[in-house]
C-alpha cells in the first residue's frame, strides 16, 4: 500500500486548513454529528485534511481544501475516509446511508510521523452490498481493509 510522507510545510498547510474547518464548524453553529469534544473535533479535522492532501498529492490531483469542498468532493470527486493509526490492523471503510459520493478511499494517518497510508478504495454501492451494517443509526456499512481495491486500480475520474 502506498505511503505518503508529508513534509513540514505540507503538514503546516494541513494543520491550518484543519483549524479553519474547526473554526467554521463552531462559527456557523453546526451540530457535531459525532458529539465529540472540541479537542477531538480538531484531531478529526487534522486527520481528515492530512488524508485528503496525501491522496491529492499521490494521485496528482487538485486539492481544494474547504473552499470548494462540497462541490468537488474531498479530492476531485473522490470521497476520502480517514482513521488514525492504531496498534491493531482492524481498519474498515465506512459508508453511511446519506453519503452522496460514489468512490471512497480509506487512509490511515500517523500524525506523529507525518505519514498517510492509502489503504484502498471501493464504491459506495459495493460497501453497502458486501459490507456489514455496523452503525444502524446512520445506516453505516463497513468493509474491512483486506477487501478494498488497490489504489492503482482506481479509475482516473470519480463517477
Amino acid at each position: 500500500m502506498p505511503t505518503v510522507q508529508l513534509n513540514q510545510m505540507q503538514i503546516q498547510t494541513c494543520l491550518d486548513e484543519a483549524q479553519t474547518r474547526t473554526h467554521n464548524h463552531s462559527f456557523y453553529g453546526k451540530q457535531d454529528k459525532w458529539y465529540c469534544s472540541p479537542e477531538q473535533r480538531i484531531l478529526n479535522d487534522q486527520i481528515g485534511v492530512c488524508s485528503e492532501f496525501a491522496v491529492a498529492l499521490y494521485l496528482g490531483l487538485e486539492w481544494t481544501g474547504q473552499e470548494e469542498h462540497t462541490d468537488l468532493g474531498d479530492v476531485s470527486g473522490f470521497e476520502i475516509r480517514a482513521t488514525q493509526r492504531k496498534k491493531t490492523n482492524d481498519y474498515h471503510l465506512v459508508v453511511r446511508g446519506k453519503d452522496k459520493g460514489n468512490i471512497y478511499i480509506l487512509c490511515i494517518v500517523d500524525l506523529d510521523n507525518h505519514c498517510v497510508v492509502i489503504a484502498g478504495w471501493e464504491t459506495a454501492a459495493n460497501v453497502r452490498a458486501k459490507g456489514t451494517l455496523t452503525y444502524p443509526d446512520t445506516d453505516g456499512y463497513t468493509l474491512p481493509r483486506t477487501q478494498l481495491r488497490h489504489i492503482l486500480d482506481l479509475p482516473e475520474e470519480a463517477s
